[in-house]
């Protein structure tokens, strides 16, 4: 029998790769889903435990570098670890160029985005309060805001004093029953796998919605490449059946690569061809290139009394009255501060520091309140991913080899940030305040494959649309232009909700294959 031909296959099944399946199985499509993990129950697999759940980080990658790269490898993707911040990007954040001077404009507008932002809140189920008065006004959340946890409350005194608004940050955990969901318990460990489901995520509704509707997932399919016609077309991919050993393919009409900004790139790069001697749509030469991670320096306090900043969701507040370029600073472009608590290990493992200094504050760490941050890592063409030419994983696939260098700017922007970081704390009442000594891991990656009007400086469209092959299609952050200051998980979300209209779009007029 031959393999079938479905209309859409998608490889991996985090925020990009869930909206598109749920969006296209619901309008008619018929979707394979590819996932090169496999599937962990939240009632069984799932503690409430940050050394038993680092097996959320799974990626196989002996990468060297300043930080070590933080994401994961199951059905879920990076949506298992993620805090549910859900923040839209600023109308600025897509004109950096035209406004700033720096980075590059998006080949699209806020306001593109702007009903998919309302629609992917909505399906996720987001909770927040319409009290951000630096975004333009939106329709109210479709959930209230969850109270400020424990450390937002200690440092939106510190913030007060300052005069600066501590606002609170809109989560994708329910603050009430939402979609079958029940709401947040406060454990604590939102970054560690949510057991109850209570955080909106892509195991918990987005795969399952797309399979009620008819997708059909294929877990431990761990993609090698992308192939193609004998005109240049997308005609499906390889991948190896981790169950049996076996390399399989599978085809469809239309090809979707939804994994993260480094196996995206990874992807291209290891499907040559002699149509394409470089990689498969690189023809620019900017498969790989402007890499950029997000800036996440910190800065804790130890106070009098106990704080358990640990308790509650763990982001509970932000402040964003640094976001926006103000060249007196000495730097272009912004952060967030986010009052976010983690884990003792958590604590410890992005804090920087090492020693006496490390003891002094894990010592106290019950007395602890602080801010993580969220700062625009500005895109470089010498930071990127490169395929390894001498190690290869099991399946003879290069590790994905990451050259990273910060900016004269990033460094500026961490320098501002711990001295109003201190300033905050210390007129909260701070006894003492550690600051970061170094970044130490990388959550993100952004921009590897980014999206242009000109094929000669870009790789993909704004619909996420390859530019030499029309039905390849990418998903995620890996087509965002910039990082800008905030996280990118609901941009991928409202990003992959417009292409996916698209796809249905093409697919009713015949042009998928």
């Amino acid at each position: 029998m031959a393999e079938k031909v479905y209309d859409v296959l998608i490889v991996g099944t985090g925020a990009a790769g869930g909206v598109l399946a749920k969006q296209l199985a619901e309008g008619g499509l018929s979707v394979l889903i590819l996932e090169g993990g496999g599937r962990l129950d939240p009632k069984t697999d799932f503690r409430n435990d940050e050394l038993f759940m680092g097996k959320l980080h799974g990626w196989p990658w002996p990468i060297e570098g300043p930080w070590a790269p933080i994401t994961s490898y199951g059905l879920g993707g990076s949506m298992l670890h993620y805090a549910g911040w859900s923040v839209r990007f600023h109308p600025s954040d897509f004109r950096t160029r035209s406004r700033d001077g720096v980075g590059d404009d998006w080949p699209m507008e806020w306001k593109d985005l702007e009903p998919y932002y309302q629609k992917v809140e909505e399906m996720i189920g987001v909770a927040g309060a319409n009290d951000n008065p630096f975004e333009p006004p939106k329709e109210p959340y479709p959930l209230p805001a969850h109270k400020l946890n424990r450390n937002a409350q200690v440092v939106r005194l510190g913030a007060q004093k300052l005069g600066l608004k501590l606002l609170t940050a809109p989560l994708a955990i329910n603050s009430m029953p939402y979609d079958g969901r029940p709401p947040c318990s406060y454990c604590g460990f939102c970054t560690n796998g949510c057991m109850t489901g209570a955080k909106g995520e892509s195991l918990v509704s987005y795969i399952p919605k797309a399979l009620d509707k008819g997708a059909e997932l294929r877990l431990q399919a761990f993609v090698t490449r992308v192939n193609l016609d004998n005109d240049g077309k997308a005609s499906g991919v390889s991948y190896i059946d981790q169950r049996t050993g076996q390399e399989a393919e599978a085809r469809a009409k239309a090809v979707v690569l939804a994994a993260n900004g480094i196996q995206n790139p990874r992807l291209l790069l290891h499907s040559t061809s002699n149509r394409f001697p470089q990689g498969l749509a690189n023809s620019s030469g900017l498969v790989g290139k402007y890499l950029t991670i997000h800036l996440n320096p910190g800065a804790w306090g130890t106070f009098e009394r106990p704080i358990q900043f640990y308790k509650g969701t763990q982001v509970g507040a932000m402040i964003q009255d640094f976001y926006e370029t103000d060249p007196k600073r000495g730097f272009a472009r912004g952060y967030i501060l986010v009052a976010a608590g983690f884990g003792p290990v958590g604590m410890a493992t992005i804090s920087g520091l090492w020693g006496e200094e490390l003891k002094g504050l894990m010592r106290h760490y019950d007395h602890v309140a602080g801010f993580w941050s969220m700062g625009e890592d500005l895109p470089q063409e010498g930071n990127g991913v490169t395929l390894d030419p001498q190690q290869k994983d099991e399946f003879g696939v290069p590790f994905p080899r990451i050259t990273y260098r910060h900016s004269e700017n990033d460094l500026a922007m961490r320098r501002h940030f711990h001295q109003k970081a201190r300033e905050i704390l210390e007129a909260a009442g701070a006894r003492k305040v550690y600051v970061d000594k170094s970044q130490q891991v990388a959550i993100h990656f952004i921009g590897t494959t980014r999206m242009g009007k000109d094929p000669k400086s870009s790789v993909v469209n704004s619909f996420g649309q390859a530019h030499e092959v029309k039905n390849l299609f990418l998903a995620g952050s890996s087509i965002f232009v910039t990082s800008a200051p905030a996280p990118p998980t609901l941009t991928i979300q409202a990003l992959s909700a417009r292409t996916a209209d698209y796809i249905l779009s093409e697919g009713k007029k015949g042009n998928l294959g």
